[in-house]
């Protein structure tokens, strides 16, 4: 903000008035051409991939848009534009969830912008931001999954990924404040429920909150849904499952139960599904049902 106005006076600056009558129209145009392209950035209607990455990311963040001003404003075919936003997804994504900082996050698409608008090289720009999400520690990220998914946001932003990566050319569905996060085992314990986790090990209570925020043991539900179940069993919970729009609830229904075995697994299944949908590399990204995936072993 303080090199906005320094910035405004070096570019209206000439010797002869019409110059600067000139200039001025020019930066005026600019900034109403460049609000048009903002507005594209924070409410995406191209639709598709490109569109449903733009939209998960500005949930998740802000610094993208300083990139995406200087991408979409050079009119890239829809081909390269794709691919520049799923990378710029996955990168976003992975950094948040390694722990990755935030400004200099935003350094480098502040450079890898400046970069592109000077060489309007959307394969280079593609490969850069692939680069530095491998540079990310992996482990950092798995852990992130099979310890803290629970975390707002972000979890529920993962689970909405792979829920719409299980059910390729359904209608989208909204990532609104709608849809909720939903703990299979309640975040809040009962008895019962401790009793079933742990196959009533009472020494291993105290594990509860880190077991329950494993990304195995979430799921997303409509909100109605979500505040009808709370802290029922789990045939009450799963009940409710099988009328929700999102698939990966209604796979829990083919469950018997939900222990720690059946939350372990199902992190498993998640985190090979994250693998998946956020792959740096280009892949297949459809992933399996729960079921299918523990009958393949």
């Amino acid at each position: 903000k303080k090199k906005v106005f320094d910035s405004v006076v070096m570019r209206l600056r000439d010797e002869t008035p019409e110059g600067r009558k000139l200039k001025a129209q020019g930066l005026w145009k600019n900034l109403q051409d460049s609000s048009e392209i903002y507005n594209q950035i924070i409410s995406p209607k191209m639709g598709g991939d490109t569109g449903y990455y733009l939209e998960m990311l500005n949930g998740l963040m802000k610094s993208h848009r300083i990139l995406m001003l200087n991408v979409l404003g050079s009119e890239l075919p829809s081909n390269d534009l794709a691919k520049v936003v799923r990378q710029l997804f996955v990168l976003g994504f992975r950094w948040v969830m390694s722990g990755g900082n935030a400004q200099e996050l935003e350094d480098k698409f502040q450079k890898l912008g400046n970069s592109f608008r000077d060489n309007r090289n959307a394969e280079a720009l593609a490969s850069e931001l692939a680069t530095e999400a491998l540079k990310l520690n992996t482990q950092s990220i798995e852990l992130y999954l099979r310890q803290d998914a629970d975390e707002g946001y972000l979890g529920k932003a993962i689970l909405h990924a792979i829920n719409r990566a299980r059910t390729p050319g359904a209608n989208e569905i909204p990532m609104s404040s709608d849809l909720h996060l939903e703990h299979i085992a309640p975040q809040t314990p009962t008895d019962h429920w401790k009793e079933v986790i742990f196959s009533g090990q009472s020494g291993e209570y105290e594990n509860y909150d880190s077991v329950i925020s494993q990304l195995g043991n979430l799921t997303l539900l409509d909100f109605k849904l979500n505040m009808s179940i709370k802290q029922k069993d789990f045939k009450s919970k799963s009940e409710k499952y099988a009328g929700s729009v999102i698939k990966l609830s209604n796979d829990l229904v083919k469950e018997d139960g939900w222990d720690l075995e059946s939350i372990n697994s199902r992190t498993d299944y998640l985190v090979d599904c994250f693998n998946r949908v956020f792959s740096v590399e280009s892949r297949e990204s459809q992933v399996p049902t729960f079921s299918d995936w523990k009958s393949r072993g």
